[in-house]
């Protein structure tokens, strides 16, 4: 035995002392069929030299006004051992230390004005399943005395201004945008041997909201003839007359349709009608 350990074998493979993690006495226990080997703390050794060095969890936020991290356990919400470091401009660094295996959960918390956008960490050991998930569980072994293995964790949690996103306002009804009409009348003129007459129409096309939502066209159908189309206009009021020569004792159909800037469109109809 060399340095409180002590080297045997098994079926006559030697066991290696650089298998053995820490100094421990190693013993062959013969039972039926059976070889165990057991390996006991060495005397040589303070019983302390096996219990646990505290981990350190520390979680910093970015920025440091975006929010706060609560850290609990089974028992309930534990306070931060040490901190806060840093300024508060960036970021704002907070430990936790904790002495035995334990699942622990970081709820991130944002200020008024922010939201939580995600956990990040560098440590290959810690897994974050869900990085947007503003609850995250972590299962903590703290490690040996003496021991070279990983004794701090780095968890950053990250918030982000809360922008509001404009709203958009509801598209007012074709009745609060837009209106149409027409008046029509005719002048006949009469001989023994002929009738005619001067039909006249005056049509407006109307933006109600004051110039919001433009007219952008008006048209004028008679007897399903087109007897006047604006073509593409923006106007907040368009007017126009039409006249034309035409029979005595007819009636005429009349159709006045105008359309606006979100292509909302109204119509307006009746009938005139020449008789002597």
């Amino acid at each position: 035995m060399s340095d409180g350990l002590c080297f045997s074998s098994v079926y006559g493979i030697p066991i290696d002392r650089d298998s053995l993690f820490y100094p421990h006495e190693a013993h062959i226990v013969e039972l039926p069929y059976t070889f165990w080997l057991v390996v006991e703390p060495s005397p040589e050794y303070p019983p302390d030299y096996f219990e646990t060095e505290p981990y350190d969890l520390k979680v910093i936020i970015v920025p440091a006004m975006g929010g706060e991290v609560q850290m609990s356990t089974a028992e309930g919400v534990k306070p931060y051992d040490k901190g806060p470091e840093g300024t508060w401009q960036s970021s704002m660094a907070y430990n936790w230390f904790i002495d035995q295996p334990r699942e622990v959960t970081l709820t991130a918390i944002p200020s008024e004005g922010y939201r939580f956008v995600a956990w990040e960490t560098d440590d290959f050991h810690t897994e974050i399943e869900d990085p947007s998930s503003p609850v995250l569980k972590l299962n903590i072994t703290p490690p040996l005395k003496l021991s070279d293995m990983w004794r701090t964790t780095t968890v950053r949690a990250y918030f982000a201004l809360l922008i509001e996103e404009p709203q958009d306002e509801p598209i007012p009804t074709v009745q609060e945008t837009i209106d149409v009409s027409f008046e029509g009348g005719g002048q006949c003129t009469a001989t023994q041997s002929m009738c005619s007459c001067n039909l006249s129409i005056s049509i407006e096309g109307k933006d109600l909201t004051g110039g919001s939502y433009p007219v952008t066209n008006v048209t004028l159908m008679v007897n399903s003839d087109v007897w006047h189309d604006s073509g593409s206009i923006s106007e907040t009021s368009y007017t126009k007359t039409i006249e034309k020569t035409v029979d005595c004792d007819k009636t005429f159909n009349i159709e006045v349709t105008a359309t606006n800037s979100i292509n909302q469109t109204i119509s307006s109809t009746g009938s005139v009608s020449t008789a002597r």
